[in-house]
């Protein structure tokens, strides 16, 4: 009888529940229906429907949903009937832009640019997925518009532009704050962040928090290009005011208005910041971007080693440089190995140029042995030019970074020149093979710097004008090729179109755009799951992105590839990255792909393996999996599991159990059932390979947790081996395979024991059988479907499934089954193509082969007038439909006999009293309940409107007072008693002050005399008051629990506290002045016995 009580007590919440569910059963089936869909590459918990759905643009299709998704997720009739393809959808969009470009104009300033980004913007804010398909499709055309240069334009009116929040602002005033506020982002993983602090916007300068707007640009082309998923970035915007006074004094100005913090206080926010997204998301990838020079080497040395992190500005920007300047060396038809001879002008000592001049150099000195003396002949190519003119050791104030590429004054001289000397000057006297602007002053490259450039010594010089947005390139590629000559290489960091040179002849101009590469390496990092993001590493992504022009292209002038092969260039740069990760033993591997298994991978196999992880902007198809029939029917399973009850037997609740439906696979050996049944689910998990064969069930189950934490399933035989990367549904059994001889070295019983074993599970009336028939064998032998006919005669509960249709003999198929001519079952026939032994031995994943079976129906002549019904995922979507008809029609006695058993429980509970709540707020809640309770009955105790109040008034006139009384206090605060505690407070070594120590032990062992009367006083009232108290809040028998769900109560309160640190200094504040009033008595207490050693203390110290 105990354990059955337990047994009550844990479910009796449970049974409540099931009660409330079951009292509606068309509630259950349409209220909380949840969808499951293929999100890039992991399943996701769809939990909205209706209006709901076409208001999320993650899950928005618009007219692009089917018919059936629309009836499943109520949405018929809230759309036009008409269902157009995802292609349609976009033509449709298209001609819409072209003619609403003017519209969406605000006013003659508005420029044309500014309107197409609206326009995209509205798309994104309410169908994502197209968003993406549109920008991915149009990437050459539209990459210009959601990034630079007009992402310039967007930020400097960020302002008016701002509908709808997108990312996150992180403020001065959150300091204190931000390892909480992480959490106020919904996504439970975030794989990039792209943050800034609005200080240097492109070449625009201080924009303040409407910089957001380059962070948001930025991880749209992370998504086009690199295919990160949409739903793990973070745009993120640090707020620390801004010393744009146009900005302070505008009054619809959306950030801080007050000057920037600076010193210590910034870097305390940047720090606070980095610590909370690293807490939350440990592998998360943080880009740095636009901060201004001052800042961003600072942050970039102070991260680097620590945090998965780098700076655009940079390491980005001086990679495609790099890529540009080794494609130079290409085109002037010498070899990449030359690049150390080059002479480079650089003009512009910001963030960008030195990260420029760095990243060249250690290039040059790799290639030149990568010593010292490399590295000092490596920075005597360079001449550096700023606002102030050549940049040499005489300048005064020299900015630390660019010190190292200031020219001697001895070297300057013998070309010619001197400290300040002019950009014209420099370029006229060291006649460079590369003029290279990072200055963000537009027209730098004026006539006369152009003129100079003429008398290059080399034979095809090269200009790269690289400075953003287009406003502020140093020159146009008209004025470069006119004055300068045709046979120059032009590049520029916004784009420009080519120059028609005349006879036929074009001057191409190339975007050395940091899209060619920040996409590549943020993957790279995340596929590598590298610690770090390495030297070698981004010098990989460069090196790669300068080889991956073809000969004949560079020799004609075009070193960059056009940003139509965004996603191909950042693959191959990607698996760079990975490969040099590899390299540098900094790869940890991501999701199942560990370090081990990244090592083994050939080049062409890294290629895939970051091919196969890049998320496409495809409609998923939303399956419905019952997700709340699911758990109802898993907490049923919990219940009957509390209970005692596992099926079969005699057990009083075993019907309960019978009734839970499960999936279960039949067929002969190599059938290809274990495929089916992991081609459902969308996941690898059992076991295969030479020589196994299944000799008992494996049965996958289901574990849906109620407290918050991650579901799992895992299999019965290996009850410690969780899977959480995917959700199964129900449950799930492998059953062993038929046979029909022994083979050597087994027993004779060998095939009727695993046909009694199969059967022990198909004859229950729960279980759906899928009778698995090879294609290519006769399936008039077949012993799934001759045994699925004896267990189900009527056939309801049977699903046939031909499988390796792509095995099949040359000139024949298998229409004559799946078209119900021959074998006709109760539910259709469905083909799968199983996944080939190549593709499961190079884990290919299971998206990219359901991938591949879609296709193959799509494209074979004799299926493709069924593709829409064969397949794996077809036949997750029949077997759904089936367990939501098989699951509806048990409710009503699922209902019956939930209702008996709980009132049976009822019953119990009113014999032991309810359990204490398992939730904090519920076990607060009845804390309370109870002291209130305990005090309203004390009162009545001494009011004497309850008996008992002279036992209580008897105890503390007479029984404590007497046992006072009894306390040897005279001899405990003797004088020789207190001299010896405090002599020996300290070693038998007094001091002059008052030995603390010793007073303390001395009042807390006075106190502990007081502890054993007390003790016994409240032992003798309070089960008196206690008992009362509990039977008014119906909590009897639960009083120890009580007592360790407040220590529970205060344990998880303190690990909450740790997420709010302005929460917990308050407190501790609070408490320290609780202790500071107290402080005064405390203190005379103890100068009254200072007073009362006096003469003890003088004596003592005397000798000494």
């Amino acid at each position: 009888m105990p354990n059955f009580s337990n047994q009550i007590r844990a479910s009796s919440s449970l049974m409540k529940r099931l009660k409330q569910r079951m009292t509606n059963p068309a509630a259950i089936m349409q209220a909380t229906r949840h969808f499951t869909t293929l999100e890039g590459h992991r399943p996701t918990i769809v939990h909205k429907r209706s209006l709901d759905i076409l208001h999320d643009p993650w899950f928005n299709k618009g007219t692009a949903f089917s018919m059936t998704e629309r009836d499943r997720l109520d949405l018929r009739g809230l759309l036009p009937p008409n269902v157009m393809t995802s292609e349609q959808q976009i033509q449709r969009f298209t001609a819409d832009l072209k003619r609403l470009e003017v519209q969406a104009r605000d006013g003659p300033s508005d420029p044309y640019a500014l309107a197409k980004w609206r326009i995209l913007n509205r798309l994104h804010d309410r169908n994502e997925t197209m968003y993406y398909q549109v920008l991915i499709a149009n990437i050459e055309e539209y990459a210009p518009i959601v990034y630079t240069p007009t992402v310039g334009l967007v930020c400097q009116n960020y302002s008016g532009l701002f509908r709808r929040p997108r990312g996150m602002y992180f403020s001065a005033e959150d300091r204190g704050e931000m390892m909480s506020m992480v959490y106020n982002w919904p996504a439970e993983q975030v794989d990039m962040i792209v943050v800034t602090d609005g200080s240097r916007i492109l070449g625009l300068g201080d924009l303040g928090v409407q910089g957001i707007g380059i962070a948001i640009g930025k991880l749209d082309l992370y998504v086009a290009a690199a295919g990160i998923n949409p739903q793990r970035v973070l745009p993120v915007m640090i707020d620390v005011g801004t010393n744009n006074e146009k900005l302070l004094k505008d009054p619809l100005y959306l950030g801080l208005q007050e000057h920037r913090l600076d010193g210590d206080e910034y870097i305390a926010v940047i720090d606070e910041f980095m610590e909370a997204v690293f807490t939350r998301w440990p592998h998360v990838i943080v880009q740095f971007e636009d901060f201004q020079s001052k800042w961003a080497f600072k942050l970039l040395q102070r991260y680097r080693n620590t945090y998965r992190m780098f700076n655009d500005d940079v390491q980005g920007t001086a990679g495609v440089a790099i890529a540009g300047l080794l494609g130079a060396v290409r085109a002037q038809g010498r070899p990449m190995i030359d690049f150390p001879k080059q002479k480079i002008v650089v003009a512009g000592a910001g963030s960008a140029g030195i990260g420029v001049l760095n990243a060249a150099r250690k290039t040059m000195a790799r290639m030149l042995g990568n010593n010292e003396s490399a590295f000092e002949s490596a920075g005597r190519q360079f001449w550096v030019v700023d606002a102030k003119g050549l940049i040499t050791e005489e300048r005064e104030n020299i900015d630390p970074e660019a010190l190292p590429f200031a020219r001697k004054v001895k070297e300057a001289s013998r070309q010619g020149l001197r400290e300040g000397a002019s950009l014209a000057e420099v370029v006229r006297e060291v006649k460079p093979d590369v003029l290279l602007g990072l200055s963000a002053v537009g027209g730098l490259f004026s006539k006369e710097v152009l003129e100079a450039l003429k008398g290059s010594t080399s034979t095809r010089p090269a200009i790269f004008a690289m400075s953003n947005p287009t406003k502020n390139a140093e020159c146009t590629p008209e004025d470069a090729f006119s004055i300068v000559g045709d046979n120059i290489l032009f590049a520029s960091g916004s784009p420009f179109q080519d120059v028609d040179l005349g006879n036929g002849h074009i001057g191409h101009c190339n975007q050395g755009n940091n899209m060619y590469l920040f996409p590549g390496i943020g993957l790279g990092t995340l596929l590598s799951g590298s610690r770090i993001i390495s030297d070698g590493m981004l010098q990989a992504a460069a090196e790669c992105l300068a080889a991956y022009m073809a000969e004949d292209e560079v020799l004609n002038g075009i070193i960059y590839p056009s940003t139509s092969r965004i996603r191909d260039i950042t693959k191959e740069v990607a698996a760079a990255v990975v490969k040099e990760a590899i390299k540098e033993d900094l790869a940890e591997g991501y999701r199942e792909m560990d370090a081990r298994e990244l090592q083994k991978l050939s080049q062409e196999e890294i290629v895939e393996y970051v091919k196969n992880n890049m998320w496409s902007p495809d409609y998923p198809t939303l399956m419905a999996t019952m997700e709340s029939l699911i758990g109802l029917v898993n907490r049923i399973q919990k219940a009957c599991t509390v209970l005692g009850d596992y099926g079969g037997g005699d057990n009083a609740f075993s019907s309960l159990w019978e009734a839970l439906p499960s999936v279960a696979v039949v067929g002969g050996q190599s059938s290809g059932k274990s495929s089916v049944l992991e081609s459902i689910v969308g996941r690898d998990f059992l076991p295969r390979g030479s020589g196994i064969v299944t000799r008992r069930p494996l049965v996958l189950q289901l574990h849906k947790t109620e407290d918050g934490s991650q579901e799992y399933a895992e299999f019965l035989h290996l009850p410690k081996r969780r899977f959480s990367d995917f959700v199964v549904n129900l449950t799930l059994i492998d059953l062993p395979g038929l046979t029909k001889v022994a083979v050597e070295g087994q027993p004779e019983s060998i095939v009727q024991d695993i046909e009694m074993m199969v059967r022990a599970y198909v004859e229950k009336p729960n279980c759906i059988i899928l009778a698995i028939s090879p294609a290519n064998q006769d399936i008039a032998t077949s012993d799934a479907i001759k045994l699925a006919r004896e267990v189900d005669p009527s056939g309801d509960r049977t699903f046939g499934v031909l499988t390796k249709l792509d095995l099949m003999d040359k000139g024949t198929n298998a229409l004559d089954v799946l078209e119900g001519r021959s074998y006709r079952l109760q539910h259709p026939w469905v083909g799968i193509v199983n996944r080939s032994q190549a593709d499961i031995n190079k884990n290919v994943d299971m998206i990219v082969a359901r991938r591949k079976e879609r296709e193959y129906f799509a494209t074979n002549p004799d299926y493709g007038h069924l593709s829409n019904k064969m397949g794996s995922e077809y036949l997750a979507k029949l077997l759904s439909k089936h367990l939501e008809s098989a699951i509806r029609a048990r409710i009503p006695s699922i209902t019956s006999l939930i209702n008996k058993t709980i009132d049976e429980l009822e019953s119990e509970m009113e014999h032991l009293g309810r359990p204490i709540a398992v939730d904090a707020g519920a076990q607060l809640y009845t804390i309370l309940e109870l002291c209130r309770a305990f005090d309203k009955v004390f009162k009545e105790h001494l009011d004497g409107g309850r008996p008992g109040g002279d036992r209580i008034y008897g105890v503390f006139d007479n029984q404590l007072p007497a046992a006072l009384r009894k306390l040897p206090f005279d001899r405990h605060l003797s004088l020789q008693n207190v001299r010896r505690v405090v002599s020996e407070a300290d070693g038998y070594q007094p001091h002059l002050i008052a030995p603390e120590q010793g007073y303390r032990r001395l009042i807390e062992s006075s106190l502990n005399y007081f502890r054993g009367p007390a003790e016994a006083s409240a032992d003798a009232v309070g089960p008196l008051c206690l008992k009362r108290a509990c039977q008014k809040v119906n909590c009897r028998n639960s009083v120890p629990m009580l007592l360790r769900s407040v220590r529970a109560l205060i344990f998880n309160l303190k690990q909450e506290l740790r997420r709010f640190p302005s929460l917990q200094a308050a407190l501790a504040a609070a408490a320290n002045e609780a202790l500071e009033r107290f402080r005064e008595e405390s203190k005379k207490t103890v100068l009254r016995l200072v007073d009362m050693e006096s003469s003890y203390l003088t004596a003592s110290t005397g000798s000494g």
